[in-house]
């Protein structure tokens, strides 16, 4: 069969974003056997609905781009879209609070996709097919057109509802900047989908399908090389700052805050939370370090990070460097390595190699004497 540039094009996309989503999967699903949650069973499930795409690949093998593909507002893939986001959005709420989801989640959830059949009974399968947008514009007042548009917004709101999930940093192996950024990734692929749908313009639905494909490949190579996975924080039970009460001293609230609060932990620290929990502005606060401790805000808090693992290497030398960067506030490896090279000199693993050689040396000059 001869195919013309544009399926040709759909058929190589839809073919990548197939293996890329399926390798991928699997990669995930493989590495974090370590973590104790049900993020590998929402990872499966994830993979199975690349299937679609596969059948999708088949026909237009098969047949070529004939009115299928062609349709504004398609029934089924506007109807199942909520699943894929909502089977998304399970995984990142498993990666921010592990094992957070009870029955009342899930059914909250999957509100939404439970009146998939029932509205598909109502209207007894009679969905109005459209083939332009001035179709669309022409029975825009039917119900059952009506109801895809609200599917639609539905969606991309889905999509959002991730940002006001309540975020736990003890238990998170995500930052917050993790989350806006896996949000933002869901959102644009839901807009360039229904964007698509609406317009029928092939580019956005070439890029709408090479977007899940990026998607998927940075987010295996962050969980493969920089993720650092979640342990429990024992010391740190709290899970927001306490605000210090207002006193004269300034340095001491921020002392107060970090060492008693250990709020260094929290990978999300910001100058503007602790200006916040000490009751002052970034001026001050600012200039309170540079006088009391000669350095900034951030290289203080990372010291203090980097002091911690040092201690703990020393007195259990062969503990999980991951499970240790997690522990001392660093959710990324490079960023924990990093620092650790830059106060320290050397790498964890050299810091370990030089304390082994000193107790080496200790117990010979012991003997020897």
């Amino acid at each position: 069969m001869t195919y013309d540039l544009q399926t040709l094009l759909l058929i190589e996309v839809d073919t990548m974003a197939v293996l890329a989503n399926m390798v991928c999967g699997v990669l995930i699903w493989r590495n974090r056997r370590e973590v104790a949650d049900r993020s590998r069973i929402i990872l499966l499930l994830i993979m199975l609905t690349t299937l679609p795409f596969i059948g999708k690949v088949a026909s237009l093998m098969m047949t070529g781009l004939d009115n299928r593909f062609v349709e504004v507002l398609p029934v089924v893939p506007t109807m199942s879209a909520p699943l894929t986001v909502v089977l998304m959005m399970l995984y990142a709420v498993e990666v921010m609070r592990p094992n957070w989801l009870r029955w009342r989640h899930f059914l909250a959830l999957f509100t939404l996709l439970a009146l998939i059949p029932v509205l598909s009974v109502l209207f007894k399968g009679q969905f109005t097919v459209l083939h332009s947008s001035t179709e669309l514009w022409q029975h825009i007042g039917e119900p059952n057109v009506l109801l895809r548009l609200v599917f639609d917004i539905a969606t991309l709101l889905l999509c959002l509802s991730l940002l006001w999930l309540p975020y736990k940093w003890q238990e998170s192996s995500a930052s917050r900047r993790w989350v806006i950024t896996y949000v933002c990734f869901i959102f644009a692929i839901g807009a360039l989908f229904h964007t698509w749908t609406l317009t029928l313009w092939m580019p956005v639905h070439i890029v709408h399908n090479l977007m899940p494909s990026l998607f998927a490949i940075f987010y295996t190579w962050y969980e493969l090389h920089e993720r650092v996975l979640p342990v429990p924080i024992e010391e740190a039970e709290k899970t927001a700052p306490t605000v210090i009460a207002p006193s004269d001293n300034l340095w001491q609230r921020i002392s107060d805050v970090l060492h008693d609060e250990q709020l260094w932990r929290n990978p999300d620290l910001s100058l503007d939370m602790l200006c916040e929990c000490v009751g002052s502005n970034k001026n001050y606060v600012t200039q309170c370090f540079r006088q009391n401790a000669d350095t900034t805000f951030s290289d203080y808090v990372n010291r203090l990070r980097i002091d911690y693992m040092a201690e703990e290497l020393k007195a259990h030398p062969f503990q999980s460097h991951k499970e240790l960067y997690f522990r001392a506030g660093f959710r990324s490896k490079t960023a924990a390595f990093t620092n650790f090279k830059k106060y320290k000199q050397v790498s964890p693993s050299e810091f370990l190699s030089t304390l082994q050689q000193e107790n080496t040396d200790k117990t010979a000059r012991s003997d020897a004497s």
